[in-house]
């Protein structure tokens, strides 16, 4: 049960306990009454106004008993202990007959003209009230049809002189001290079940989350709520979790990316130093007029160049990984066909390809296919992946078989190659900056070591995916899947 129903249960509850703390009032007062018929006390009438009541008392209790029981049983009416059986007395014909006596009997016998004269006229009638009364004597008759029987009350009454009331007061005050005691302890003992129907569900969750968010600011990111009750509590208990396991991953990812971070400048201090050094040299070997023919000096100069030619190019691939990595700030994208863009390409790079050694086979659809992305960080990606495949062909050239299609709504592009692949166990570590698979940090030439992050990168920042695999028999395929761009 979730806390709105307890609520909406809890407030129907208290609409009802009044009525069942009345309920529990008369039982109490008529508890009390027995108690004080039990105990040999007696109640009776000192005035008429006393008479009057007594005898409304009289009436619903034998009028209602006997509609409650079809046999016109009235035997268990103890309500009528309680009055004085020496000045009272009470009789119950039904057709006649004397179905029920109590009290002083001979107050019955001594009757007065007026009294018989009321009797006879009730008698005779089809159902009424009569009274009759004097200094000493009381008289109340009513006759009713019940159940299709004529029933009739006889109520005859003493006036007892006045004396003291002492014991029912006392009697009284008791009954009411113990209705007060009895009241305030079902208030507060309903209250306590109420309050405690409706917090139990609301504390504990609370708590829970308090101590689960000192937790996390401890750095505890491994706290998790447990709650298993379906109610309000859920949906915030589900978004705790989640949010604690995002800050998680975020921390993983920030100590991830830290490592990454001191991984890459130790591995471009490495990569930076043996073009650097082999310049160094060279330049000595100027200074010091080594290269004593213009032959030799050229052939320093050339290897300078060359040298110098790898430092800018690595500082050119650092430069755009650092645009990938702050997004679409400095990489806008745009909608672009891909299958044109990369007839674009494989057109402009065609003869630079064939020079490097590679040969690239290009399918494309003759729809459209409208990607968002960046026609410059497309074009890197298709010219670090030809420039691996040539870098590390076995053959005299390398392959390169690109093709793409349109399935169930994304573009994908697939570029492969016939080189020797990749050991199983590296292909994840392929994205990785400054990764070599032979280990090797002393070929720098051959490329910066951030060919392939590139590439990674910046799939994700066109929000593709992409999918590293070898292929059988030999190979080394790239598939890149990108979402269709629906903007008109």
């Amino acid at each position: 049960m979730n806390i709105k129903n307890r609520l909406i249960l809890s407030h129907i509850l208290t609409f009802f306990i009044p009525i069942v703390m009345t309920f529990f009032v008369f039982l109490l007062c008529a508890a009390g009454l027995a108690v004080f018929a039990h105990s040999g006390n007696h109640i009776y009438a000192e005035n008429d106004n006393q008479f009057q009541r007594i005898t409304m008392a009289i009436h619903h209790t034998v009028f209602r008993s006997l509609r409650s029981h079809p046999d016109g049983d009235l035997s268990g009416m103890w309500l009528m202990g309680l009055l004085d059986p020496d000045y009272n007395c009470i009789v119950v014909n039904r057709e006649g007959l004397v179905v029920y006596t109590y009290g002083n009997q001979s107050l019955a016998k001594n009757l007065t003209p007026e009294m018989k004269e009321i009797m006879l006229s009730l008698e005779q009638a089809p159902s009424g009230v009569r009274y009759a009364s004097s200094k000493k004597e009381n008289f109340y008759m009513e006759k009713q049809i019940v159940k299709g029987q004529a029933y009739t009350l006889h109520y005859f009454n003493r006036i007892a002189p006045p004396a003291s009331d002492e014991v029912f007061e006392h009697a009284l005050h008791i009954t009411e001290l113990f209705c007060a005691l009895s009241l305030l302890a079902f208030i507060v003992l309903s209250s306590w079940f109420l309050s405690r129907f409706v917090l139990r569900h609301i504390i504990p969750p609370l708590k829970e989350l308090q101590y689960a968010s000192e937790r996390i600011q401890e750095g505890d990111l491994g706290v998790r709520i447990g709650h298993g009750r379906q109610d309000e509590f859920r949906p915030v208990v589900d978004a705790f979790n989640i949010m604690a396991v995002k800050l998680q991953d975020s921390l993983k990812e920030r100590e991830r990316q830290e490592e990454n971070r001191k991984e890459l400048i130790a591995s471009i201090s490495h990569d930076i130093r043996t073009p650097l050094t082999a310049i160094k040299a060279y330049v000595e070997g100027l200074k010091d007029n080594v290269a004593s023919t213009p032959e030799k000096r050229k052939q320093y100069l050339d290897v300078i160049d060359h040298k110098t030619e790898d430092l800018n190019r690595m500082v050119e691939q650092l430069f755009l990984l650092s645009k990938i990595d702050l997004g679409e700030r400095a990489v806008p994208m745009k909608q672009l066909d891909l299958g044109q863009s990369l007839r674009n390409i494989a057109a402009e790079n065609e003869l630079h390809w064939k020079q490097a050694g590679a040969h690239v086979a290009l399918t494309v659809p003759e729809n459209p296919v409208p990607v968002r992305g960046s026609g410059m960080l497309l074009e890197r990606i298709l010219q670090n992946l030809v420039s691996n495949s040539a870098k590390y062909r076995t053959l005299p050239e390398a392959e390169v078989q690109c093709h793409l299609t349109m399935e169930d709504g994304r573009a994908v592009l697939r570029v492969w190659d016939n080189g020797p692949g990749v050991p199983e166990d590296l292909l994840q570590r392929l994205t990785d900056p400054f990764f070599r698979t032979d280990k090797a940090r002393t070929h720098t030439a051959d490329g910066s070591g951030i060919g392939l992050t590139i590439v990674a990168r910046s799939v994700a920042l066109m929000q593709g995916t992409l999918q590293i695999e070898n292929v059988v028999p030999n190979g080394l395929s790239f598939t890149m899947t990108f979402p269709l761009d629906k903007e008109e």
